[in-house]
């Protein structure tokens, strides 16, 4: 073969195989880069899933963080709905309350008034008195007067405290001689009254047979006029207070000096 031959396939084979080897780095260089580019598919579709994921678990625990406020706000509501009847009931019984307390005001206030005109009433009966009786009245009297303003202030107190209690005066007087008994009948009068009817002084002492707690029937004839409690006993005269809804008679007025009888109970 001649020589010029010979380097033309020499060269021809240098070429095809310079162009092999460029064609072989070009696919070693686009091989690498399929597969960086595969592997980085894949990576962001790992990424993807990884991202799927945390987003549906965030709308799970965001579905369940919406149930649970629903549900908290419904019970907010529920107790809003307690707490405004309870409010309102609240409100009902403070003006109850109010009213109840203006209503002791009220009846504090006249009561005070009728205890002192009871006081004027025992000074009265006590310059009205026999002689041989005047200095144990001025006693009674004072004793009276101590025991009606400590009742006040008792009343005061049960005002403060929304309760209706009664104080009664104490006495030291006992009476021993057990002179009546149940059915006996004393004639006497009325010595003196409050102003509301309520409370009576009676010409019926201890040395009568009168006694603390003893009940009588006041009568006039045979007509029964009420019944009363005796609550203070001295040996000349008692203090005793009516018993409520015991007047069959309720447009009848005590007076000082009335004549009346009094059955023991």
């Amino acid at each position: 073969m001649p020589v010029i031959g010979k380097n033309r396939l020499s060269f021809a084979s240098t070429a095809a195989a310079a162009t092999f080897a460029l064609i072989l780095l070009f696919t070693l260089i686009a091989k690498s880069n399929l597969s960086q580019e595969l592997e980085i598919s894949r990576q962001s579709s790992k990424q993807m899933r990884t991202g799927k994921d945390n987003i549906l678990q965030s709308n799970t625990a965001l579905n369940q963080k919406i149930d649970r406020l629903t549900l908290e706000l419904d019970t907010a509501k529920v107790r809003a709905g307690v707490l405004f009847q309870e409010n309102l009931q609240a409100r009902k019984e403070i003006s109850a309350l109010t009213g109840r307390m203006e209503e002791m005001e009220v009846h504090s206030s006249n009561r005070d008034g009728e205890l002192n005109e009871f006081k004027r009433q025992l000074v009265a009966l006590k310059t009205s008195a026999p002689e041989p009786f005047e200095q144990s009245l001025r006693k009674e009297a004072a004793e009276q007067i101590t025991d009606l303003n400590e009742e006040i202030h008792r009343l005061k107190a049960d005002l403060r405290a929304y309760q209706n209690r009664s104080s009664h005066p104490l006495s030291n007087y006992s009476n021993s001689k057990n002179l009546i008994s149940k059915g006996d009948r004393f004639l006497g009068h009325i010595l003196g009254v409050d102003p509301n009817n309520s409370v009576l002084a009676i010409s019926m002492g201890g040395d009568n047979g009168a006694a603390k707690s003893m009940k009588l029937q006041v009568v006039d004839g045979s007509a029964n006029l009420a019944q009363i409690i005796i609550s203070r006993v001295e040996p000349q005269f008692s203090v005793g207070y009516v018993v409520p809804g015991s007047e069959p008679d309720r447009s009848h007025q005590f007076f000082k000096g009335e004549k009346v009888s009094f059955i023991i109970q």
